[in-house]
């Protein structure tokens, strides 16, 4: 069962990637934001439930602009999660009891700051 759904983790992620590749969902003040990436998909052991992590990449933001920027991301995302879920019923993936909820990975950038911590105190 584990390995089925670590594949269904990435089947999912890709389909959900390709979705929103091809419809612009994620809007910040008024323009789309084409630059998000799908990092993770987590299921719950009962498959009830999909949380999917993304990044956002956002040049010159500093930290606070950064933050105001993926809970917009994750409000937009979380708005049309009934799209995507839409989208992986139709693909045959998933049927329709899932809930999905989408969530900005602080994994990536925390594990940055610990390098950066590292790299100043040898």
């Amino acid at each position: 069962m584990h390995h089925r759904k670590e594949k269904l983790e990435e089947l999912i992620k890709r389909l959900i990637s390709e979705y929103i590749l091809k419809n612009p969902i994620i809007y910040i003040n008024g323009e789309s934001l084409p630059f998000i990436t799908i990092n993770r998909i987590v299921i719950s052991e009962d498959l009830g439930h999909i949380k999917v992590f993304f990044l956002a990449f956002q040049k010159g933001a500093d930290e606070v602009e950064r933050k105001k920027a993926n809970q917009q991301i994750i409000r937009s995302l979380n708005r049309h999660s009934g799209q995507v879920k839409h989208h992986l019923v139709q693909s045959g993936i998933i049927r329709g009891a899932q809930d999905i909820i989408f969530a900005y990975d602080e994994g990536v950038e925390n594990e940055q700051r610990v390098e950066e911590l590292l790299s100043k105190n040898p």
